[in-house]
């Protein structure tokens, strides 16, 4: 998902969720979690040039991060009942990460601000509360991810980060975090005592040079915090406490003193009157009696009603719903009351009046007119004895209600019962076409339906909770579901990770109780991406998301991708992207994911190398393991031109050991001096192809790079032409720097001595191009 697709969904969540928090569960998935990690991360990278593009990333900015703060609760709930959301959690943790860090010290006290806001929902969820709500008390001791010891020092050290910017400089940043300590006071009483400290002891932390106006108005929100808590009834306990802390910072403890007097007046009163009132309530239902007279006069409802008007199939319907719940021995009761004349119509009743309400049309798979005598319609019949007539000629019907017994059980053999669990198993799996049907206006509903789906299933299929040995087993079960998810990969990824985490954890489980026990994980893993990956198209990324949220990959997980990379070539530039994903986030396998990549940088292929090269060229400065290891790699590779066994070197065999260490010497000029020390061992053929392709790492460097101007003047003996051929290149077009000059003069006083010929480097000391000589 691209940038502005991330912002369109920031700003659906703004429109669906901000007015209804409570729907925030179809918002508390992966995706979204990511969504706001690049947006935030986005955001901050941009610098402050006072444009409209960078007021609108920084709005962005502090809308995720009250998205993130909205969707929380949800999410710890989410991790809180199902221990494989791995990922899950991990996301949610670089979200925490940035916000206590990047956001929290960023400079933009609106960006502070909503950090402090969104610590306020972490501190309540890291806390232990006798409250009923979403908290520490939702997570199991024995929970897989969530550590209640962890966690709840990590509520405490959050709550400590918002005291902290107490000591802000800013107005609007105090006056928040004095609104959220609140909050945090009134929902978790354990803090009450640093919160009151911390109220009390503010104005003693502030300079002599801070605003009058800022002190009077942060001392406001203070008494005001003081007052809001003070009148909380779940803290009663330490309200005298509280107010002798008000009093300390200049508040009215009167208020409070004359307040309590009139509000245990007011209770008492209260209550005697709640009292009085259920004695009185309990004695009137005692005495009083109201019987219930059914009127004799009421008129019947169904007198004057025409039910030959009643639709067909409606009649039908009632007559089958009858028939199938009343027992058979009511139903032949009551036949032996009917009276032995029959049942006579309601039409022909004296009484009878017709409704003037005009009759139903027939339904759709009615036919217009019957022919039939017994159906006739209204018009047809002359008179009600020809009516009386027609019925009296009709044939006789049995009655409906025959006495029938059950055909006896069949005993089903194996491949019937295998039959009939294959049906089960594939009505399940197929159920995900139901939930795919639910509407837009209930995504919370989908959302939250799916995830119970996934589970069940992943459960299901991992455990075989009704498989019976002599029916099907568990790998049989197992291979209906990766047909499954593999017919739709695209779609039931995250079935796939599912059912992978449940593989995980069941293998976990069962090496405790048995050391000896053969794990399956890994062989359903690597069926999994043998049978799917084929079916993938070429730019699609579901490849790289499972397998970075996978429980575990190992070196034959990255075979497959090898394999993949090197036998369909229009995957190769998705795979390296995943080599290089697999790399920053998945430690286990760094190395050899990072191997991969490096040995694809000196292949005979020139697109393959550059493509290679472009991914392995540049990574974080917190990832020096890395380029340390590509650098030694580029080095490696430069170091192969000084074989001597290798008579003739072809220039594209110089091009494929030298190109990836000439791209990282443009951006780390220092490793130069290698190439000298490679360049003087070689054979003339070998520095003849070096000095030919040097030229745009030259160009790129630049004639300013310290590095290159200090090799210039230092190079050891032996590398008279790559300096020659390094200064040539650098000022061919351009007049040279002071340094550069400064560096040639160094240089001819060695000339003589070290057989150097500085004739064509003549316009350089003059400070000219050595085109302008020509």
């Amino acid at each position: 998902m691209d940038h502005d697709q991330q912002v369109i969904q920031l700003r659906d969540f703004d429109q669906q969720i901000l007015s209804q928090p409570e729907d925030a569960l179809s918002f508390a998935t992966k995706s979204f979690l990511e969504t706001l990690i690049d947006l935030i991360n986005y955001g901050l990278e941009k610098q402050d040039d006072g444009t409209d593009a960078y007021k609108e990333e920084l709005k962005n900015v502090k809308n995720a991060t009250k998205a993130f703060a909205i969707v929380l609760p949800t999410v710890y709930k989410t991790i809180c009942q199902n221990e494989a959301e791995t990922r899950l959690w991990s996301l949610c943790q670089s979200l925490m990460t940035l916000v206590e860090t990047k956001l929290l010290e960023n400079g933009n006290a609106g960006i502070q601000i909503n950090a402090i806001k969104c610590l306020q929902v972490l501190v309540l969820l890291l806390s232990k509360s006798s409250l009923k709500d979403i908290s520490l008390n939702l997570t199991r001791a024995d929970h897989g991810l969530l550590n209640i010891q962890q966690l709840e020092k990590k509520g405490q050290d959050l709550f400590e980060k918002i005291i902290g910017m107490l000591k802000s400089d800013n107005e609007s940043v105090i006056t928040a975090t004095v609104s959220c300590l609140t909050v945090i006071g009134k929902k978790r009483h354990q803090f009450i005592k640093q919160i009151s400290s911390s109220f009390t002891s503010w104005r003693k932390t502030r300079s002599k040079e801070d605003s009058p106006v800022m002190l009077r108005n942060v001392d406001k929100a203070l008494k005001l915090g003081f007052v809001s808590l003070i009148r909380t009834e779940g803290l009663s306990a330490y309200r005298s406490e509280m107010i002798t802390a008000f009093g300390s910072i200049g508040g009215n403890v009167a208020m409070f003193q004359s307040r309590q007097r009139g509000g245990d007046e007011s209770r008492r009163s209260k209550r005697t009157h709640q009292e009085t009132d259920r004695a009185h309530a309990e004695k009137k239902v005692k005495t009083e009696y109201v019987p219930i007279i059914p009127s004799s006069t009421s008129p019947n409802i169904l007198a004057n009603y025409d039910i030959t008007q009643i639709p067909l199939n409606s009649i039908v319907n009632l007559c089958m719903t009858v028939l199938q719940t009343v027992p058979l021995e009511v139903m032949s009761e009551r036949v032996s009351l009917l009276p032995a004349e029959g049942v006579t119509l309601a039409v022909t009743r004296k009484e009878f009046v017709r409704s003037t309400t005009p009759p139903y049309p027939p339904p759709p798979e009615q036919p217009q007119y019957n022919t039939n005598q017994l159906f006739k319609t209204e018009d047809a019949i002359d008179s009600d004895e020809e009516m009386e007539n027609t019925l009296m000629k009709a044939p006789k019907i049995l009655p409906l209600m025959q006495p029938y017994e059950l055909n006896e059980q069949k005993e089903l053999n194996s491949v019937e019962k295998k039959k009939l669990l294959e049906m089960t198993i594939k009505r399940i799996l197929y159920a995900e076409q139901s939930i795919q049907k639910i509407t837009n206006n209930e995504m919370h509903v989908l959302h939250h339906t799916k995830n119970r789906w996934l589970l069940l299933v992943a459960k299901l299929v991992t455990r075989g909770l009704f498989i019976e040995n002599e029916s099907m087993d568990k790998q049989e079960l197992k291979n209906l579901l990766l047909d499954f998810v593999v017919e739709d990969l695209l779609n039931r990824h995250d079935l796939a990770l599912e059912w992978l985490y449940e593989e995980y954890l069941f293998d976990r489980q069962q090496l405790e109780l048995n050391p000896e026990y053969s794990p399956g994980y890994f062989y359903w893993f690597h069926k999994l991406l043998e049978k799917g990956i084929p079916t993938l198209d070429v730019k699609d990324k579901i490849l790289t998301k499972i397998l970075l949220e996978a429980p575990e990959v190992n070196e034959e997980t990255i075979e497959f991708i090898k394999n993949n990379l090197k036998n369909v070539p229009e995957r190769f530039v998705s795979c390296v992207s995943t080599l290089r994903s697999l790399v920053i986030n998945r430690p286990t396998i760094r190395f050899i994911a990072l191997q991969v990549l490096l040995d694809l940088c000196i292949n005979e292929n020139d697109q393959i190398r550059q493509t290679s090269i472009m991914a392995v060229k540049k990574w974080n400065d917190n990832q020096t393991q890395v380029n340390s290891r590509v650098e030694q790699f580029a080095i490696s590779s430069l170091k192969q031109l000084t074989d001597k066994e290798i008579l003739t070197w072809e220039e594209k065999d110089v091009v494929k050991h030298a190109q990836l260490y000439f791209v990282l010497c443009t951006r780390r000029p220092s490793l130069l001096k290698e190439l000298f020390s490679v360049y003087i061992e070689a054979t003339e053929i070998v520095q003849k192809y070096i000095r030919l392709h040097m030229i745009k790492m030259i160009k790129a460097i630049g004639m300013k790079s310290t590095d290159l101007n200090k090799l210039i003047r230092e190079f050891p003996p032996g590398g008279e032409t790559l300096v020659i051929r390094i200064l040539v290149i650098l000022c061919d077009s351009k007049p040279p720097t002071k340094e550069i000059v400064s560096a040639v003069q160094a240089i001819s006083v060695l000339a003589e001595e070290r057989s150097i010929d500085l004739k064509n480097l003549s316009p350089i000391l003059s400070g000219h191009s050595l085109q302008s000589n020509k």
